[in-house]
């Protein structure tokens, strides 16, 4: 089943729809180190939707060439890294899937210049929560002047 959401206005849509997520599994999130999430929206998501702090999927201080910046946009292999760490660290019985409910995507990445997870990699995240039965929510006001940069 392929669901998608256009939410126009910002906050109060937002936190709504990951109310309907966290109420199907009682658990966390997972996103970007840089989401404004985390450095614009004061833990709202603790506040007023009673989730846990998110895991925060990062390749912080790796220089990216194919972008010119030391913080590249999270990529497939950055899903997978925070996956297969919390396998490592036993969480949940081994389980990872079993910890994140949801995973945040800013597209573009409005801290780091408006850089965009490559296409592929986005569709490579997308099935690989598929399968894991994980929530996938692309979130972006910019999302349309986004796909300019997609081709």
């Amino acid at each position: 089943q392929n669901i998608a959401l256009l939410i126009h206005s910002k906050q109060k849509q937002q936190q709504q729809q990951q109310q309907d997520l966290k109420s199907q599994q009682d658990v966390t999130f997972a996103c970007h180190h840089t989401s404004h999430l985390l450095l614009h929206e004061h833990d709202a998501f603790t506040h007023l939707l009673q989730m846990k702090k998110p895991l925060i999927i990062s390749t912080a201080n790796e220089y990216d060439k194919t972008n010119g910046i030391h913080v590249p946009p999270a990529r497939f292999e950055d899903v997978m890294h925070t996956f297969k760490s919390l396998e490592q660290q036993g969480e949940d019985n081994d389980d990872a899937t079993k910890v994140i409910s949801t995973l945040i995507l800013e597209l573009p990445h409005r801290e780091i210049g408006g850089k965009c997870t490559p296409w592929d990699d986005v569709l490579q995240i997308k099935q690989f929560l598929k399968d894991q039965n994980i929530a996938f929510h692309c979130d972006g006001a910019r999302l349309v002047e986004a796909a300019a940069g997609y081709g």
